[in-house]
């Protein structure tokens, strides 16, 4: 199955980016308003202005640390769904 490769146009920190992605225009929205609003966050926080290249190492090490801790919930998620569906077959059979 083929997907369909869309284009859009999304906004970080003042400059336009273009986006090829078979993703909804929501989506694509919704994940570059938060990334523009944490890179904005880490620019007047932490860096000043002058250090974007900085900023966005910070940022896609906060983004894949959330990832990594939703991963991890997903598979204790996981396994204790495992054990209760084992537990649920050994008092059934």
């Amino acid at each position: 199955m083929n997907q369909i490769t869309k284009k859009y146009s999304v906004r970080i920190l003042n400059r336009d980016y273009t986006i090829l992605t078979d993703e909804s225009e929501e989506h694509v929205m919704r994940v570059a308003a938060y990334v523009d609003r944490i890179m904005q966050e880490s620019v007047d926080q932490k860096l000043g202005a002058s250090d974007v290249q900085k900023a966005a190492i910070l940022v896609t090490l906060k983004i894949a640390s959330r990832l990594f801790a939703l991963e991890d919930a997903c598979h204790r998620q996981e396994a204790a769904g495992r054990k209760l569906i084992d537990l649920i077959e050994q008092r059934m059979g």
